[in-house]
């Protein structure tokens, strides 16, 4: 190599990685290396999400012994624990599906609810003792739930949408609904899947306007957006307790996330000049923030549950990195470093709203912010 080529090779050392040292001071890394010496390959992993306070990681995995598979073992889950800023243990746990759909933490506490077999199973694991209980299935010949694609936890009550079908399997109409689920006994469970929002009268789609995106909050509350054609306009949209209120509209507005306080969102105001800007805006006053500098492109968006807090990233395609800001209520929002050219992966914050992950191909990263 020689020198002038020396040179560049150096300068792009130092503008991509030497960075990454300066920001984000308070996080460990878990390598692939330490994830192989529990027999884990970090590139087989499906995050599912951190614990409450961060202090686990879970994750799911395809099995690939052949015999599991035969006895309905496709899955399993993997708990990654961490104490003192190192990974201590990996818990590791067969599950009796044979088709993964969806799975969410609890918000209030140590448990996973696991939906598989295309939304005809529900499993529940305790992540303190590794219990796992099987608290619902299908049962041909009577009627029920399926439920899926999503399912979500506000408040210590999970949710989620699916459709209702009768003794003979047809369908009776797509809802969102409460998840109850009773032990009436030890290992014996009564679920009772409880109407809350119908989807088909929140989402109507008429020949001049039509639902592109949408965001549950809970089972009373959700975001999504309506594209008026006529208008030429994006309305951004919150229903909850059965009433509707438009929140902000622009000529593009796809791009958006909340909870019940708070809510990120970007949109393009007039088609020409197309400009493209972010803002929060609180719920209940709407006052709104701007959030960084029009015409970035922030992506993969989070809020902490009190939404006093806001991840963004920025994606540089060309080098396979992404930064992270974050911006808190208290500083007005205002985006600050977090994470510098880091290699692309799934990000996850913790219930508390602290502790956030960062899953690459080479390394876990958990952190505080």
């Amino acid at each position: 190599m020689n020198n002038k080529n020396c040179q560049i090779a150096i300068f792009w050392i130092v503008f991509l990685f030497i960075p990454c040292f300066f920001y984000g001071q308070n996080f460990f890394l878990i390598s692939k290396a330490d994830l192989e010496k529990h027999d884990v390959d970090i590139k087989k992993l499906n995050p599912v999400n951190l614990s409450i306070d961060g202090s686990f990681f879970v994750a799911g995995e395809g099995v690939q012994d052949l015999e599991r598979r035969a006895q309905g073992f496709t899955r399993m889950l993997r708990v990654l624990r961490f104490s003192k800023k190192s990974l201590t243990k990996v818990d590791t746990l067969l599950l009796p599906i044979t088709q993964w759909v969806n799975a969410v933490l609890s918000d209030v506490k140590n448990e996973v609810l696991i939906l598989g077999n295309h939304g005809t199973k529900i499993l529940r694991v305790n992540l303190d003792t590794m219990e796992l209980q099987t608290i619902w299935e299908h049962k041909k010949g009577k009627a029920g739930f399926k439920i899926g694609p999503s399912l979500i936890c506000d408040r210590g009550n999970y949710y989620a949408t699916g459709w209702f079908y009768d003794e003979q399997q047809f369908w009776q109409g797509d809802y969102l609904v409460q998840v109850g689920i009773k032990e009436e006994k030890k290992g014996q469970f009564e679920v009772r899947f409880l109407k809350r929002i119908k989807l088909d009268e929140v989402f109507i789609n008429k020949e001049e306007e039509f639902n592109k995106a949408h965001y549950y909050i809970s089972g009373t509350e959700l975001l999504y957006n309506m594209v008026k054609i006529k208008e030429r306009k994006t309305h951004l949209l919150h229903y909850k307790n059965k009433q509707i209120h438009t929140l902000d509209k622009g000529f593009l507005l796809d791009v958006f996330i909340g909870n019940s306080s708070k809510i990120f969102y970007s949109v393009v105001y007039d088609e020409k000049p197309e400009i493209l800007q972010h803002f929060v805006m609180d719920l209940k006053t709407k006052k709104k923030w701007k959030i960084g500098a029009d015409n970035e492109y922030y992506t993969y968006p989070f809020l902490s549950p009190k939404g006093d807090k806001l991840l963004v990233c920025v994606l540089n395609e060309k080098y396979k990195v992404l930064t992270v800001y974050v911006g808190k209520e208290k500083d007005n929002y205002r985006l600050d470093k977090l994470l510098h050219n880091v290699p692309i992966g799934p990000m996850h914050i913790s219930a508390d709203g602290n502790v956030y992950s960062l899953m690459t191909p080479q390394y876990l990263r958990i952190g505080n912010f």
